[in-house]
Order: structure tokens, then C-alpha cells, then sequence
């Protein structure tokens, strides 16, 4: 978590110069609402589970549209 914090925390002062920063954060979400999911459906049903999924898995999507738009660096 502090390395992801860490890419955040760095890309976010341009993340168009520094996007290569951005994309471990994607992968995390995508990872752990994927875990989320698969704790939820194969494990237990606990909500707790279900809510990371439906948290990450936003975030990420939102993540992935913006570096999509964004024109990089010149």
C-alpha cells in the first residue's frame, strides 16, 4: 500500500509527464477488486468483500478512461 500511495502521491503532480506512475495504481485496483470478487463468491458472502469490489473496480475504470483521454507528453 505505501508503494502504490508512493506512485500516487508522485504522479499526481503531472500525471502527463509521469503516467508510467499511474498504471501500478490501475493494476492494484484491477487486482484487488478481482480479489474482492472471488473472496466473495468462492469464500463467503460477506458484504465486506463484495465492497471492495464495487470500490476498486470504479476507481480503476475512472483511472484507465483519463490516461486514455489524456495526450501524453510532448
Amino acid at each position: 500500500m505505501a508503494t502504490i500511495t508512493a506512485c500516487a502521491w508522485l504522479a499526481a503532480g503531472d500525471v502527463r509527464s509521469r503516467r508510467a506512475l499511474a498504471y501500478p495504481v490501475v493494476v492494484s485496483k484491477l487486482v484487488s477488486s478481482g480479489t474482492g470478487l472471488l473472496l466473495f463468491v468462492q469464500w463467503t458472502h460477506a458484504f465486506p468483500l463484495l465492497t471492495i469490489a464495487l470500490v476498486d473496480l470504479p476507481i480503476a475504470v475512472i483511472l484507465l478512461r483519463a490516461l486514455g483521454r489524456a495526450r501524453p507528453a510532448a
